[in-house]
């Protein structure tokens, strides 16, 4: 896999460095893709980070995850607004779209958003995606949900997400 930073953002290099090699053993039908993390400002808002469809460039699987440099939520902008854990976490949940790809038992777009967050759980990032899920449930509270919602359907709801999040934290280890 090649994780290509194009951004100025120094968390992402740091994410590279730290998770890459975990990312690879843990979704190896990645392995050959190349996933390119860039800044994407127009995103509206509606989300720190979002990852594209899958694509075939030169015989490999070829992607984009966009950090959304328009979102600021409350905070004014998106390093203020995560710690870097988080932003760990929100990349490796976008990550997780581009494996749940592979994954039979995602059906539809509330599976697979449940499997995106699984990622980030099982990169050991379960806390920081409850933590950056709780801002993002905060910032919709407090700039109004209908902005985010027109711009950007949720098929499944923050608290939903969080429950379930939660809920993998609360299992015994093993």
């Amino acid at each position: 896999m090649n994780i290509i930073n194009k951004t100025n953002f120094n968390f992402v290099d740091e994410y590279i460095l730290n998770y890459q090699s975990t990312i690879e053993k843990k979704y190896p039908e990645l392995i050959n893709h190349t996933i390119e993390i860039d800044t994407g400002n127009g995103l509206r808002n509606t989300d720190p980070m979002a990852s594209d469809d899958l694509n075939r460039v030169d015989n490999k699987k070829h992607n984009h995850v966009l950090v959304n440099t328009d979102y600021g939520g409350i905070a004014g902008n998106i390093n203020n607004r995560f710690n870097n854990e988080e932003l760990y976490a929100l990349l490796s949940h976008e990550i997780g779209h581009l494996a749940a790809y592979y994954d039979t038992n995602v059906s539809d777009d509330k599976t697979e958003e449940l499997f995106a967050d699984k990622c980030a759980f099982e990169l050991g990032l379960g806390s920081p995606m409850i933590e950056a899920l709780k801002k993002m449930k905060d910032d919709r509270v407090q700039l109004g949900e209908a902005y985010f919602d027109f711009f950007n359907p949720v098929s499944l709801s923050i608290d939903d997400r969080l429950k379930e999040l939660q809920a993998m934290e609360n299992q015994p280890k093993n």
